[in-house]
C-alpha cells in the first residue's frame, strides 16, 4: 500500500502547536472563570452593593457593562483610573470583594495577559507556575497598593505585577542553584563519608551523622584546618567563604582543606589497619 504524503505541518510542528494550545487554554480558563463569576445573580447583588459604597460605579447597570467600559480603548485613561481606584478601595475595605476582584482582573486583563505572554518563555513547561506566580503577585499588590501615592492605578498594577513575577522567578532560580550546589556538596560529603568505618553505614546512620563522626579525628589538625573542615562538611559553607573569614585566600583555603582531608584519610586508614592487626 502506498503511504500517503502529509501536506500539513510536520509532527514536530503539530506537537509544538498542541503544547501552545494547552498553555493558552489554561490561561484562557482563568479568564473565562472570572467572566462566568460576573454573570450570576449573586454578582449582580454584590455589584448593586458596591455602587452604594462607590458612586463612580453608579452609571453602570451591571458588572459586565463595567468590564466592557474598562477594556474599551476609546475610554479616557483618567475615567478608567477613577474606576480602578474605586475597585481597589472596595477590595482593601473588604466591601463587595466577590465582585470587585473579578472586575479588577477582567478590566486589567489585556495588560496582565501581555505580561503572561512576555514572561512565558521564562517558565518552560510550567505555565501553571507562571499563572500562579502572576496571580499571587497581582493579589498582593492590590491589597497593599498605596492610592495616596499612586497616580495611574492600572499601569502601576500591571508593571508592578510583571516586576514581582520576575523577582519571584529570580528567587526561585537562585534557590535552584543553591540546591544544586547543596546536592553537589552532599555528594562530595558522601564520598568522604565512605572513608569512615563500614560499621557506620551498616547500622543505618545518615551521611550527615557519618560526617559528624569525623570530629573525633580533627584533634591532630591545626585549629584553623579543623575550623575549615567543620565549616565546610558540617555547616555546608563554601570553602572560599570560610577561608575569607579565616583570612585565607580561596586557593590557600582549597589547598588546606584538601590537605586536611588527606591527613584525615591517613589517620582513618592507620586506625583501621591497627584494628585489623589487633583482631
Amino acid at each position: 500500500m502506498t503511504a500517503s504524503i502529509p501536506t500539513g505541518p510536520c509532527p514536530a510542528q503539530d506537537a509544538r502547536q498542541d503544547r501552545h494550545s494547552i498553555v493558552r487554554r489554561c490561561w484562557k480558563t482563568l479568564h473565562e472563570g472570572f467572566g462566568t463569576a460576573l454573570q450570576t445573580a449573586q454578582a449582580q447583588r454584590a455589584f448593586d452593593e458596591a455602587k452604594l459604597h462607590r458612586a463612580c460605579l453608579a452609571a453602570f447597570d451591571g458588572p459586565e457593562a463595567l468590564v466592557s467600559y474598562l477594556v474599551s480603548p476609546d475610554v479616557p485613561a483618567d475615567e478608567k483610573n477613577g474606576l480602578y481606584t474605586g475597585l481597589v478601595l472596595l477590595v482593601q475595605g473588604r466591601a463587595a470583594c466577590e465582585v470587585a476582584w473579578p472586575l479588577l482582573w477582567l478590566g486589567l486583563w489585556p495588560g496582565l495577559d501581555a505580561v503572561y505572554q512576555r514572561r512565558l518563555k521564562y517558565f518552560p513547561g510550567a505555565a501553571d507556575e507562571l499563572a500562579s506566580t502572576l496571580a499571587t503577585a497581582f493579589t498582593a499588590l492590590v491589597k497593599r497598593l498605596n492610592l495616596d501615592t499612586t497616580q495611574r492605578v492600572a499601569a502601576t498594577l500591571v508593571r508592578s505585577t510583571e516586576r514581582d513575577v520576575m523577582d519571584a522567578w529570580r528567587r526561585a532560580r537562585t534557590e535552584d542553584v543553591r540546591y544544586s550546589r547543596y546536592r553537589e556538596r552532599e555528594e562530595a560529603v558522601a564520598a568522604e563519608a565512605g572513608l569512615l568505618s563500614p560499621a557506620l553505614s551498616e547500622v543505618g546512620l545518615s551521611v550527615r551523622m557519618q560526617v559528624e563522626s569525623l570530629a573525633k579525628w580533627l584533634h591532630p589538625l591545626a585549629p584553623m584546618d579543623a575550623k575549615l573542615v567543620l565549616s565546610v562538611l558540617l555547616l555546608d559553607e563554601e570553602q572560599s567563604a570560610v577561608g575569607a573569614r579565616l583570612g585565607l585566600a580561596p586557593a590557600v583555603a582549597r589547598k588546606r582543606f584538601q590537605r586536611a582531608l588527606l591527613r584525615l584519610r591517613r589517620e582513618m586508614e592507620a586506625a583501621e589497619d591497627s584494628d585489623g592487626t589487633t583482631a
